[in-house]
């Protein structure tokens, strides 16, 4: 059997320290690209091949909690083919263990619904738009949960993403390694301030843009929404956005013909949204401008996954 994972786009929280009584509330979008594919075959005994020594450990760590609740003995082979770049704001991790744990789960006929998935992942303590993103792709908005819960994220609005709206989405080459406890300490230094004016801009402005099909106030409102969420998070992350760089590529964007422009979750992942006849030459200019600036990194032009991920053989 065969799992391929989109990777995922955080377009910004709207309320991450729970003023409204919900917390890690957040909009989020599917890509294609990167993405992780998965190859889960039956073995003599465990095996897993591909990916680094991290990957190998969130591996090894999702197949001991199936294990350990189900007392079966896992004899699979596990074959990572592509990989999506972890720890960069594209949701990695979340995929990641989603996909090996309705592998698993699949593969020894034991119960892999929804919420069953989501429980030996263990994902979803905070934004829920990579879990929406997983099963169903396209665009997400997550109610977040009741503060004090432990419930997972609430999708509460799906949508389909225009075919012709793509994101040119770049990677520059920056270490800033902001996962785990170095995460969960910084999370606790973000403000509440400007959780009105998100929740307004979402629901006035990004939803019936995105029902309407206005790409350019989709765009402008990503960009608002993105200058008053980094400055809830200025004080962990020492600044609007995560680096210089990104606030660099970010105006470079927008000034050169993004409709819209942000960073995704902490970075250094970078975005613009753009229509698919402008893409290429948004994309030579972006590639022309980090190497006048000195910065390595992959630049993409990428379509939006309206399907979430796809099982093949299984």
């Amino acid at each position: 059997m065969r799992i391929i994972t989109p990777s995922r786009l955080h377009l910004g929280f709207i309320d991450p320290v729970g003023r409204s009584g919900r917390i890690y509330g957040s909009v989020g979008v599917a890509l294609s690209y990167p993405n992780w594919e998965l190859v889960f075959s039956h073995a003599e005994e465990l095996t897993v091949s591909g990916g680094g020594s991290e990957v190998k450990d969130k591996v090894f760590g999702i197949v001991r909690k199936v294990k350990d609740e189900y007392g079966v003995d896992v004899r699979l082979r596990i074959e990572i083919v592509s990989a999506v770049p972890l720890h960069k704001g594209l949701g990695a991790g979340t995929q990641l263990s989603l996909a090996v744990a309705e592998g698993v789960l699949k593969m020894l006929g034991l119960p892999d619904d929804r919420e069953t998935v989501v429980r030996i992942s263990g994902r979803g303590r905070r934004s829920g738009v990579g879990i929406a993103s997983y099963f169903g792709g396209g665009f997400n908005l997550d109610s977040g949960k009741k503060v004090g819960s432990s419930v997972s994220p609430l999708s509460i609005f799906h949508l389909n993403f225009p075919d012709n709206w793509k994101f040119l989405v770049v990677l520059p080459s920056l270490n800033l390694n902001i996962h785990g406890k170095v995460e969960d300490s910084k999370i606790g230094e973000v403000s509440g301030e400007g959780v009105e004016e998100v929740s307004l801009l979402v629901l006035m402005n990004l939803l019936p843009s995105l029902i309407e099909g206005d790409i350019a106030v989709f765009g402008e409102s990503i960009t608002s929404i993105q200058k008053i969420v980094g400055k809830m998070f200025s004080r962990p992350q020492e600044g609007v956005f995560a680096h210089p760089v990104c606030e660099a590529l970010i105006d470079f964007m927008v000034e050169n013909g993004a409709y819209g422009a942000g960073q995704s979750s902490w970075g250094p992942v970078v975005y613009g949204l753009v229509e698919e006849k402008n893409s290429l030459d948004l994309k030579g200019k972006v590639r022309r401008y980090i190497q006048r600036i000195g910065v390595s990194g992959d630049v993409w032009v990428v379509r939006v996954d309206n399907n979430g991920r796809r099982l093949v053989g299984g």
